[in-house]
């Protein structure tokens, strides 16, 4: 991140110690770009 912090999802992975990729079709990058965002953290 730009201020030197790590995201949520690095966070969840060294909690879960899972990771999983997903691929999509072009069709679908807009929309799942979107998930990308920063979103306040959710606990």
């Amino acid at each position: 991140m730009r201020d030197n912090t790590v995201k949520h999802t690095l966070e969840n992975v060294y909690a879960t110690k899972e990771v999983v990729i997903n691929v999509v079709s072009y069709a679908m990058v807009q929309q799942t770009s979107l998930a990308s965002c920063e979103y306040p953290r959710h606990r």
